[in-house]
């Protein structure tokens, strides 16, 4: 937009109809800071739903659980990136990883109160009104009198670590299987996993291995 090209949307009615935290993080989304992006009305539909859903989710979570341990990876792997993006003006890919994380707690069977505390911590910064409202009806004023001078949240490193990883199985260069895998499985163990895959067996049974070159952490081949 510019004065120039007569392009030039008054900001004013935008924030009466959506209000200030969706202009907010619809401006913070568009693209990096330093670039600039395409302003498109669906587009603040879509953070308008996003926060909505942030609503939703905050009426259903379980006050009296703790942090449940299938969302540890992703709750973790989110402050780090949101802080990391924080730091460098990246908000559009911080308000990714929200989207994402929100994601993963509406698939939860189980979402715990610190799961929600540490999402509206990550989420202040871009919907700072959505957030302390939601952090009083959350605490009150018993812990902190506002999100915004809680304690940010810090990552654990173990989280961040994968336990598995995609083992591509080939058979004379080509690809026929692919299979999660423990990062600390041996190669004797992947030989014998591999022998056991209902795709693989046809194109070994029977026929004389003559070498099979095993790289840790990415694939096997099995030259027949």
């Amino acid at each position: 937009m510019s004065k120039s090209k007569g392009n030039v949307v008054s900001p004013d009615a935008y924030f009466s109809k959506y209000g200030a935290d969706v202009m907010r993080m619809y401006l913070a989304f568009l693209a990096p800071l330093s670039e600039g992006g395409d302003f498109r009305n669906a587009g603040i539909s879509g953070i308008t739903r996003f926060l909505l859903r942030v609503r939703k989710l905050f009426k259903t979570f379980d006050k009296n659980k703790k942090s449940s341990p299938n969302l540890q990876k992703v709750v973790h792997r989110s402050i780090k990136k949101v802080t990391e993006d924080l730091e460098s003006l990246r908000y559009n890919t911080a308000i990714s990883q929200l989207m994402i994380f929100l994601s993963e707690m509406e698939k939860s069977e189980e979402v715990a109160k610190d799961n929600i505390i540490i999402f509206l911590k990550l989420l202040a910064p871009f919907a700072p009104f959505a957030a302390e409202e939601l952090w009083q009806k959350l605490n009150g004023k018993k812990i902190v009198p506002s999100i915004h001078t809680s304690e940010w949240p810090t990552y654990d490193p173990r989280y961040l670590e994968d336990s598995t990883y995609v083992l591509v199985i080939q058979v004379n260069g080509k690809i026929r299987d692919q299979v999660d895998v423990p990062m600390v499985i041996s190669q004797k163990d992947v030989e014998a996993l591999v022998e056991t895959r209902e795709k693989i067996k046809p194109w070994i049974f029977g026929k004389k291995i003559k070498k099979i070159i095993f790289v840790p952490k990415k694939l096997i081949n099995i030259v027949v």
